[in-house]
């Protein structure tokens, strides 16, 4: 019930897990198995709903718009030599990715996450918690590269716990921040990146 990781798993498999218990896990497993499965069926029903939006945008104004900074993709993500290196290049996205999954990303980016973009909590002795990715890391050393694209160096000993999040840097609900068409632009955009 309190990891948020419950709706990234299929209601299905919540539901199969909860079926080995006896008659009372099952009953009590009930609301959550039920909210999960809830979950899914809008999240499938607004990934449907994108993508057919999609289909109308236009790459040349959504380039302009990842320019500008709408949704803050420019940010954290890399096409080409414009933009951030916290998120995963997206130079060649379209040649990897169909329209589908890309709606599906930007609007529920914890449904899937791209290798080595996996996010973790470190927490440090007399230090406040730092949460980001960790792209380099030594024996004696981890880099955290956190949302504002920010490295910090933290030395092993002074790590007193490194636990890995099943969620994204990137933000949920970004394609309810900007205008339908806009986002429809961007998708347009990425498709184009090849």
């Amino acid at each position: 019930r309190q990891t948020p990781a419950r709706f990234g798993v299929a209601g299905s498999v919540v539901q199969g897990v909860f079926r080995r218990f006896p008659e009372p896990v099952v009953v009590a497993a009930a609301p959550l198995v039920s909210e999960v499965m809830n979950a899914a069926a809008a999240k499938d029903s607004r990934v449907i709903e994108l993508e057919k939006l999609a289909e109308r945008g236009d790459a040349a104004r959504g380039r302009a718009a990842f320019l500008a900074g709408t949704g803050a993709c420019v940010t954290c993500h890399r096409v080409g030599t414009d933009g951030g290196r916290v998120g995963p290049e997206l130079s060649r996205i379209g040649a990897i990715r169909t329209r589908r999954d890309l709606v599906e990303s930007i609007a529920f980016p914890n449904a899937t996450l791209a290798r080595g973009y996996e996010t973790f909590q470190v927490e440090r002795a007399g230090a406040e918690p730092l949460v980001g990715l960790i792209p380099r890391e030594t024996a004696e050393n981890l880099v955290v590269v956190t949302v504002d694209g920010r490295e910090t160096v933290v030395p092993r000993g002074s790590v007193t716990r490194q636990e890995p999040l099943a969620v994204s840097l990137m933000p949920s609900g970004l394609d309810r921040s900007m205008p339908p068409e806009t986002l429809a632009d961007l998708v347009a955009f990425l498709l184009a990146q090849r």
